[in-house]
């Protein structure tokens, strides 16, 4: 009987372990992150922590950051918590495309690739907490970056807390950037004006002259680089200008004459080119 009654004392304390255990973890409401309850239509069909965190005073919830970025471009973002109970926040934010990246020293984490809270945050003298982190664009196309933020009342359990969610939507597009081409008289420069051309083109010229004349000079961005009949930017990262002069071309004729009578002009003449020269012979 008395190791009948030891057994029974045992399973009663185990059983009194694993009650507290389980009363810890839920009155403690996720404190180290939750994923998959930013809002996020594809995850929990868009739900966010109300559906553990109720009874409080819902907080306003914003996510601010640039809302169009370079391909594979690196962008900061914050998501803010204001309002609410003003005590303590968390966070789960996800992105349909691109990648999330924590940042050191935001108490968050990277977590079946979204971002949320390692431990939650104390809300500053205003009653904000505020998170940063980063996202990594895709190469093209639109993303939309869904964040939930928790306001909690920090009594350890789950009621008294409330939360919010809120989105952004990014559009992906490439820098670009302008080329200025221009020509003098007398030529072309193909494309001519003003070029947009994207971050990392390239963008080709062809320069030609009118007949009877020749590229005399190519001036890029001011510098010359001689006289060419084309010429290409290669990995565009910055504004450029172009431009051409063109010269006419030019030929000699060289006139002698021999003993007992002269050639007018004589010696070498300079001709432009289509141009007629005349010559008079006269003998003594």
């Amino acid at each position: 009987m008395r190791r009948s009654m030891i057994v029974a004392i045992t399973i009663a304390i185990v059983f009194s372990v694993l009650a507290t255990m389980t009363i810890a973890g839920t009155a403690l409401g996720y404190p180290g992150g939750i994923t998959g309850y930013s809002g996020n239509p594809a995850t929990t069909g868009g739900a966010f922590c109300t559906s553990c965190h109720d009874g409080g005073v819902a907080p306003a919830v914003t996510l601010t950051g640039p809302t169009s970025v370079a391909p594979g471009s690196t962008n900061t973002y914050t998501l803010t918590i204001s309002g609410g109970q003003k005590v303590l926040g968390g966070l789960d934010v996800s992105a349909t495309l691109g990648t999330l990246i924590s940042l050191s020293g935001q108490g968050t984490k990277l977590r079946n690739g979204e971002v949320t809270h390692s431990t939650e945050k104390a809300a500053d003298p205003a009653g904000k907490v505020s998170f940063n982190f980063s996202w990594k664009a895709p190469a093209s196309g639109s993303a939309t970056l869904y964040g939930a933020g928790l306001s909690a009342d920090g009594d350890g359990g789950t009621s008294g807390d409330n939360a919010a969610g809120t989105s952004l939507l990014i559009t992906v597009a490439a820098s670009s950037f302008t080329i200025t081409a221009g020509a003098g008289a007398n030529g072309t420069i193909t494309p001519a004006g003003v070029t947009t051309v994207n971050s990392g083109a390239n963008q080709a010229y062809a320069l030609t002259a009118d007949a009877g004349y020749h590229v005399a000079d190519v001036l890029v961005d001011g510098a010359s680089v001689g006289a060419v009949s084309s010429y290409t930017f290669n990995n565009v990262t910055a504004n450029h200008t172009i431009s051409a002069t063109f010269a006419v071309t030019t030929f000699t004729i060289t006139a002698s004459a021999g003993a007992n009578g002269t050639i007018t002009p004589a010696g070498v003449t300079t001709v432009n080119s289509g141009a007629n020269q005349a010559y008079a012979l006269t003998a003594d």
